[in-house]
């Protein structure tokens, strides 16, 4: 989940290796709709953008059908800013546990792309 922000065709690919190693155990886990739902409204991509990723990098039907069912309930919610939320909240939430756990603000800048002023003041 390391990508999540910036390179979500990485997860993607890893997720339908997944269902292809682990097939129903991987891809019917009632988990999964959470990761989707985290990795979605993580991403630095708009709604139309995380959709045109599922159909590019996910090939199990089943779990393409899943993602982008999750995808567009968030964009029907009106979470279109809910992605971009989401994304802010998760780099921020980071950047607080990044600072508690005695980084720079350097480093924690560059990890999450929050700006330095704003991480002096968490």
């Amino acid at each position: 989940m390391k990508y999540d922000r910036t390179q979500i065709e990485k997860v993607l690919i890893a997720w339908d290796g997944l269902a292809d190693t682990y097939g129903a155990v991987f891809i019917k886990n009632p988990d999964l709709e959470e990761l989707e739902t985290y990795l979605f409204l993580s991403s630095e991509l708009s709604g139309a953008e995380v959709l045109d990723r599922i159909n590019l990098f996910l090939r199990n039907l089943y779990l393409k059908e899943n993602a982008m069912s999750t995808a567009e309930s968030l964009i029907e919610m009106g979470q279109k800013k809910g992605f971009e939320q989401g994304s802010r909240q998760n780099a921020l939430e980071t950047a607080r546990r990044m600072k508690l756990l005695g980084l720079s603000a350097d480093i924690i800048s560059a990890s999450t792309g929050l700006e330095l002023t704003e991480i002096q003041t968490l």
